[in-house]
């Protein structure tokens, strides 16, 4: 019995450490995705990699050519809320957008 607990925990293990981070800091807005790269990110990044933005259903609501460096900028649609993925290339991340109540427009 604890032999098979210990295969099924090391099975576990196996899948999460499968699904590596996006090499970057990101940090999402309503309506916009900020994308600072880490160093490494210029060695794990091939270029033509796409960022590709995943909705909780698994839509692809937002895509752009990743740059590997600085800051990047991507535009999410402002009904986007609740949990997302970002994918580049084998690596991905989930991310959380803050929802907001109204358009921001007082009066």
């Amino acid at each position: 019995m604890k032999k098979q607990i210990a295969i099924a925990l090391l099975g576990l293990m196996g899948s999460v450490a499968a699904n590596a981070a996006v090499p970057a800091d990101l940090h999402v807005v309503p309506g916009s995705l900020f994308v600072n790269w880490q160093a490494q990110a210029a060695s794990s990044v091939k270029p033509g990699d796409r960022i590709e933005v995943r909705g909780f259903n698994g839509d692809v609501i937002a895509s752009a050519q990743a740059d590997a460096s600085g800051r990047q900028v991507i535009s999410l649609p402002r009904s986007a809320q609740g949990n997302l993925t970002v994918t580049v290339g084998d690596e991905s991340s989930d991310l959380r957008v803050p929802y907001t109540l109204g358009q921001g427009r007082q009066g």
